[in-house]
């Protein structure tokens, strides 16, 4: 007999919140699943991102083969320009499309990186990525006339998120995330009514919310409640069908303490600055005075909007400079290096020859680098891209990927008085880990 399955992701779900809250009795549905069913650490992507995670997600394979990396495309010639990417960026089939082939319909809502979304055998609605203002993000086109006050995401922009220093309006906040999954839930319910093999629903709210409120019990529970209350309602209306609730990393409290990879590589003569260059005129301990005074949202609103990286790296002198903080990993305990080759960087200067030889020097090198204050190492894991992906596209990843150990954090800006300083504090407070949930409960799942 063929089975239905309905898989329900839960962006940024860990159970490192959920264990104690099913101890506690305070997650029935999450608790029952357990009991019933199987469960277990689901291992992320490297970087620990929602745009390569969900991509591997849909497409069984890893970044190295869908293409997928970051949430923007690197042009590999040029050292800052990107774009956005979008559903036309992922290079393997996903899941639907291989279904199709057997004559499968699926239902797909939500799923980052589907937008613009595909002709299926089904129905899909666009997720994370969708321009807020586009009218084209359901298929079939007329689906959205369907839906009742649907809202893709939340504007993070209004609530001091981002930009990330302002004050945050914690409540407020809180109550638009619950209010947003409610209405999706709500269309999703309707949906199942649909005729689908696969249906799959992502909801984020615990990702946005644990960025901010991570550290806070109380808006913690009650976001992790609201999943519950998800499952639940999901649950009651399926029959003879396996659910799967995966996520697609993890969380943790944010580091504290920022390696300055840029300086550390001028210091070790892998890059150059431009002669012309100047320290920042404003320093972190200023920046924070600022921040208390509720000042820097009025210097914020009327600096020009420009990419903090290219702003930074405009003072960078390519043709003396071996070595950079790579723009493509910015899960910060996990960060890259770009190597300036010869024939492939616009003013490459590392031959192909020299290449391995000064990858595995900055390998060695930084590998060692310890905590002045403390004597002890700060970095977890230094790793070629080759060791971590496989397949076609493994040349779009960094050189080199490195893990820092917690509490520490990869940095890219230049000028810096130290290697290592304290954060910038901002509403951030919890960031991604490498592992997400797993569960599994239905007729076949043992």
């Amino acid at each position: 007999m063929n089975r239905k399955a309905f898989v329900v992701g839960l962006d940024g779900a860990t159970f490192d919140i959920i264990i104690p809250l099913v101890k506690n009795g305070k997650l029935p549905t999450f608790s029952y699943i357990m009991k019933n069913g199987t469960w277990g650490r689901l291992k992320s992507t490297i970087p620990p991102v929602s745009a390569p995670a969900w991509v591997s997600f849909a497409t069984g394979v890893n970044p190295g083969k869908h293409g997928i990396f970051d949430f923007k495309k690197w042009d590999r010639e040029e050292y800052c320009k990107s774009e956005i990417v979008s559903s036309y960026d992922v290079r393997a089939p996903r899941i639907w499309e291989i279904l199709e082939l057997y004559g499968k319909k699926c239902g797909v809502v939500n799923l980052p990186l589907t937008y613009p979304p595909q002709r299926i055998d089904g129905f899909m609605i666009s997720g994370m990525l969708t321009p807020p203002s586009s009218e084209n993000f359901t298929y079939p086109p007329e689906l959205k006339e369907e839906l009742e006050d649907y809202k893709i995401d939340i504007e993070f922009g209004k609530y001091g998120f981002i930009p990330s220093f302002g004050l945050l309006k914690k409540s407020k906040m809180y109550r638009e995330l619950i209010s947003i999954e409610r209405i999706r839930l709500k269309n999703v319910l309707k949906l199942m009514k649909r005729e689908w093999d696969l249906f799959i629903v992502v909801f984020r709210h615990l990702d946005s919310a644990q960025h901010v409120f991570w550290g806070d019990k109380k808006l913690i529970e009650g976001v992790y409640r609201e999943a519950d209350h998800i499952l639940a309602s999901i649950l009651e209306r399926l029959e003879n069908t396996n659910v799967f609730v995966v996520s697609d990393h993890g969380f943790e409290e944010k580091a504290n303490k920022d390696f300055h990879l840029n300086d550390w590589l001028i210091k070790n003569g892998y890059m150059k600055l431009k002669p012309e260059f100047r320290k920042p005129f404003i320093n972190k301990r200023t920046l924070n005075v600022l921040k208390k005074l509720k000042i820097l949202d009025i210097i914020w609103s009327v600096l020009p909007k420009k990419e903090s990286f290219v702003y930074e790296y405009k003072h960078v002198d390519w043709t003396k400079t071996k070595a950079y903080f790579s723009p493509k990993h910015f899960a910060f305990p996990w960060i890259g290096v770009e190597i300036n080759v010869k024939g492939v960087k616009k003013n490459g200067i590392v031959s192909s020859k020299e290449y391995e030889k000064l990858r595995e020097e900055i390998i060695e090198r930084v590998s060692k680098v310890t905590d002045p204050q403390t004597g002890e190492c700060i970095v977890e894991g230094v790793f070629k891209r080759e060791d971590i992906y496989k397949g076609e596209f493994v040349e779009d990843a960094p050189d080199i990927i490195i893990k820092f150990k917690f509490p520490y954090r990869g940095e890219k800006s230049v000028g810096n008085r130290s290697l290592i300083s304290p954060s910038l504090k901002t509403n951030i407070k919890g960031e991604h880990e490498l592992y997400g949930i797993f569960l599994a409960i239905g007729p076949d799942i043992e």
